[in-house]
């Protein structure tokens, strides 16, 4: 999580805290798809998709990156 912010731009960090939850929807083919291609979950990263999805039945790259943009917003929304 900690890589992911610091490669976000601060406007872009900014814009994901204040965005609605029922908007984040909308990142799937921009930060989602960033996540998926930065980070390996195309290529299999299952050890991301482990710990991103632990307790979902589901961890094609789609869902996975939804997970991590929902706890970076959280995360963002809590002031850590």
């Amino acid at each position: 999580m900690q890589r992911l912010q610091t490669e976000m731009a601060p406007k872009d960090l900014d814009a994901l805290r204040e965005m609605p939850a029922d908007d984040l929807g909308m990142l799937h083919f921009g930060l989602g798809m960033f996540i998926r291609n930065q980070f390996g979950l195309n290529q299999g990263n299952d050890k991301l998709a482990d710990s991103a999805a632990p307790d979902s039945f589901m961890r094609d790259p789609d869902t996975v990156s939804g997970k991590i943009v929902e706890a970076l917003w959280k995360r963002l929304r809590s002031g850590a």
